[in-house]
């Protein structure tokens, strides 16, 4: 019998679907366990996820103008939030659409509930945590079958890039890395790709009771996909495993030309870049002529100044998102903090969605401590989002000593202060120098929240 709390989680589990995911995680090779995951989709989401990816597919070229399926979506959500209906009041739409105020990462931060619908029903609320890597970490409402949209945009991005992957029944097809000191790591079913299995695992020592079970565990189950970041790719590339994984897609921070290559060498694969972010869900991704192109279709991209104002093709600015399906956050000119410019011109691999030159977001940064172990800026950020703490920056010297530099949301006591820096310390697992200096202001909007000198 199906336990009643996996049901729960994933409501169209089979029985055999069951077994196999116990037997997963009775592995004596197995991780450590320490969290409950699943889809929670139903027979309805599944109708939701099919027009869904139909609508995907059917890609046109676009221009400056906002798509009229897109206004249609702004005229019908914008009075249903207070930020919204603030935002855009007074406003002749479509023609006066560029003075919408934008939203930003602060208003979610501190004013979620002023964009969240008023008559949403929350019967289906799912309530995720950021990393924060790139400014203030921040809370996400969202609803299974907006988030279960993940599987169909990743399996376009693998389609574009001539990749099949198989995913089978009570087969483990798809496994996500990390690399952090302490993080979520979890087995389910993804009822939607066919009941196979997911685990998320954690390459760090901590995670496991014997380090070389980190070894027998990707070989035994040799999964066909492998999704992760930068910095657990490089820890899998010091890895003597066998394993043949059909591609690697590395999101979250940039991807490194020198680590993609040095990937694809070693496990003879294709590595695919993939941009997402917890507010707009994924966004870009690079095609096989190496250019990166939006990736939904439900949403609308503008590149915008300091004024607010739409800026023209091939003109660098910031990345502004109107659109999106995830129902509990409408996003209305939401300046993502990130940067590029827009490109409308012919792509040789045939996608005519809108191309993105020099995107400019997250680094690929690590950090050491005195025994030179790394040190994964996810874990820093782990700290910093349970401190009132509105934007940040830490740097590291060449001499490994750290500098925080931080715009609190209200003052810290001086034993707060003490057990910020103590956890700090903490983290690195030695007596790092560390010196922290409040700021009223940085200098610039785009805030580069990690840098490493070492």
């Amino acid at each position: 019998m199906i336990p009643e709390a996996l049901i729960k989680r994933v409501p169209l589990i089979q029985e055999s679907n069951a077994e196999f995911l116990k037997s997963i995680l009775e592995n004596p090779n197995a991780p450590k366990w320490n969290y409950e995951c699943g889809d929670r989709l139903n027979e309805e989401d599944f109708k939701y996820l099919d027009k869904f990816t139909q609508k995907l597919a059917k890609r046109e070229k676009r221009n400056l103008e906002i798509p009229e399926k897109i206004l249609n979506w702004v005229l019908e959500n914008k009075d249903k939030s207070i930020l919204l209906k603030n935002n855009s009041k007074g406003l002749n739409l479509p023609s006066e659409f560029q003075k919408i105020k934008p939203m930003r990462r602060e208003d979610i931060a501190l004013h979620l509930e002023k964009i969240v619908p008023t008559e949403i029903s929350l019967d289906r609320l799912i309530v995720n945590s950021t990393s924060g890597t790139t400014g203030v970490p921040i809370k996400i409402p969202g609803r299974p079958d907006h988030i279960g949209a993940y599987t169909p945009l990743l399996l376009f991005v693998l389609k574009q890039n001539d990749i099949s992957i198989h995913f089978t029944e009570n087969k483990l097809n798809c496994i996500m890395l990390c690399y952090q000191q302490n993080t979520a790591v979890y087995a389910t079913i993804h009822s939607y790709l066919n009941h196979s299995a997911f685990t998320k695992i954690n390459l760090h020592k901590n995670s496991w009771n014997q380090i070389e079970d980190r070894i027998k565990f990707l070989e035994e189950y040799n999964p066909e996909l492998i999704t992760g970041d930068p910095v657990a790719f490089s820890e899998l590339l010091k890895l003597d495993v066998n394993i043949s994984p059909k591609a690697l897609v590395s999101s979250s921070m940039e991807l490194s030309e020198n680590l993609k290559t040095e990937l694809e060498k070693k496990f003879n694969t294709k590595v695919l870049d993939f941009f997402s972010s917890n507010e707009t869900g994924p966004l870009f991704y690079k095609c096989k002529k190496n250019e990166f192109h939006l990736l939904p279709t439900d949403v609308h991209l503008e590149i915008t100044n300091e004024k607010n104002e739409t800026l023209s093709e091939n003109t660098f600015g910031e990345i502004t998102i109107t659109g999106g399906r995830n129902p509990f956050l409408p996003l209305l000119r939401y300046k993502t903090s990130d940067f590029g410019e827009i490109d409308f011109s012919d792509c040789e691999c045939n996608d005519p969605m809108p191309k993105v030159k020099n995107l400019l977001t997250r680094k690929f940064v690590l950090f050491k401590n005195l025994n030179g172990e790394i040190i994964n800026p996810i874990d820093i950020v782990r700290i910093i989002k349970e401190k009132p703490i509105l934007q940040f920056q830490m740097i590291q010297k060449k001499d490994l000593s750290l500098e925080l530099n931080y715009k609190p949301i209200t003052i810290f006591s001086e034993n707060d202060l003490n057990e910020f820096q103590n956890q700090i310390q903490k983290l690195f697992q030695t007596k790092m120098k560390l010196k922290l200096t409040i700021v009223n202001s940085f200098e610039k909007e785009k805030v580069i929240n990690f840098i490493s000198y070492v």
